[in-house]
């Protein structure tokens, strides 16, 4: 800022610079009233840009696990009431012994519809020619 010049000969030189002195400075501080103003405004916005890009962040991450949650999750209906079974990892190996130990036996599901011819019977290998 600018000091006051002192002027003893002539006050109304004086006056003259007080007046425009007065007015600089009031257009100096609204500059930089405009220029806190506009800053501030500028900090809201990108608060507010920051905390909308945080909510969703936030919602997609649970939309994530939501469906991931869904993806384990298989509905039954027991009784007439809609219940949710979660299948584990143990009851899916149980799944997987209990399919080997069925195609072990024979019994296997898939071909159970499915009729296949027996082998031809071989001969006993003493009667075979060389």
């Amino acid at each position: 800022m600018r000091k006051k010049l002192k002027h003893d000969k002539n006050e109304g030189k004086l006056k003259d610079v007080e007046k425009n002195y007065g007015l600089e400075e009031e257009e100096e501080e609204d500059d930089e009233e405009k220029k806190e103003t506009e800053q501030e405004e500028e900090e809201e916005e990108e608060a507010k840009k920051r905390k909308n890009k945080n909510i969703s962040n936030k919602n997609e991450k649970n939309e994530r696990e939501n469906k991931k949650k869904k993806g384990r999750r298989k509905e039954q209906v027991v009784a007439g009431q809609n219940t949710r079974k979660k299948i584990c990892k143990h009851s899916r190996a149980q799944n997987k012994r209990q399919v080997n130990k069925a195609e072990k036996d024979g019994q296997v599901s898939w071909l159970a519809g499915w009729s296949f011819p027996p082998p031809p019977p071989q001969p006993p290998p003493y009667l075979s020619t060389p």
